[in-house]
């Protein structure tokens, strides 16, 4: 796994570090993670190892950097869902194209392996995950509460949502049995969801 990880400052809000992850996240989405190596991530992010070294201790603390960078690309998540007035459609849209626009570079495969090889940088990535639900049941809880959804059980409209986002989307086999990208899997469920969820006298 190579070096330990410290707690040595990795300058986050550096614009420069950034741009290294971003270079980062389609490489690491493209290839397997198993035999992953320091010399491959200096290669992507196009810097010297030793360069590399001055901001990180090993390569899971690179992979947690590169996914919390990437994540800020769902920063608005919690003011779209909560917005008010409640305009569930416009709402729903506008989070659906966030998270289309978030996993166009992300692969079922990078997924799967991603708790296999750097549990703790999964650990990073769950844990937004499990954030965004919540967000998500206030959604739900919203909607049934003005009657613009349909009275059905939150609890149940989380626990699919949660086996659509930590068991379905992150199987490999799905994807490349279907030739269906990651990002219109992910259109495809939460549009069935939302127009299942919408009351027809209110559609």
């Amino acid at each position: 796994m190579g070096r330990k990880a410290s707690d040595r400052p990795r300058k986050k809000d550096h614009r420069e570090i950034k741009d290294w992850a971003h270079r980062l996240i389609p490489e690491l989405n493209a290839h397997s993670l198993e035999k992953l190596s320091i010399d491959q991530l200096a290669r992507w992010m196009q810097k010297s190892k030793s360069t590399i070294y001055e901001y990180f201790s090993s390569k899971e603390e690179i992979i947690i950097f590169a996914i919390e960078v990437h994540l800020e690309l769902f920063k608005e998540v919690p003011q779209i869902l909560r917005a008010h007035p409640f305009q569930p459609r416009k709402q729903y849209e506008q989070f659906m194209a966030l998270m289309v626009r978030g996993t166009q570079v992300i692969s079922p495969r990078f997924l799967y392996e991603l708790p296999l090889y750097y549990p703790e940088a999964w650990k990073s990535l769950e844990a937004f995950l499990t954030s965004l639900l919540e967000e998500i049941r206030h959604f739900y809880e919203e909607g049934i509460r003005l009657e613009v959804f349909k009275p059905v059980s939150v609890e149940l409209l989380i626990c699919l949502d949660r086996l659509f986002v930590f068991q379905i989307i992150n199987d490999p086999s799905l994807t490349s049995h279907t030739q269906t990208n990651l990002d219109a899997l992910v259109e495809d469920y939460l549009r069935l969801k939302f127009e299942g969820l919408m009351q027809d006298a209110k559609a």
